[in-house]
């Protein structure tokens, strides 16, 4: 969604905030190959720290709430 890798860019971001979640791991799924390390490390470098960590918190509890789901 953050750089022009495969499920990235313009229509990466549009997935996401139109079909959810679910549907835009489904568009990275189909993509060619994952982003390489160094192309995250400089993705990450270029979004602003507070950014950055809302989206962890925001992943974090996705995840979370996925586990809670599965053990109730």
């Amino acid at each position: 969604m953050l750089t022009a890798a495969p499920g990235g860019g313009c229509f990466g971001l549009s997935v996401l905030l139109r079909e959810g979640v679910a549907a835009w791991i489904e568009h990275c799924e189909a993509g060619p190959r994952p982003a390489l390390p160094s192309e995250l490390a400089a993705a990450a470098r270029s979004i602003a720290p507070a950014l950055h960590a809302g989206m962890v918190q925001i992943l974090a509890s996705i995840a979370l709430n996925r586990i809670q789901e599965i053990h109730s």
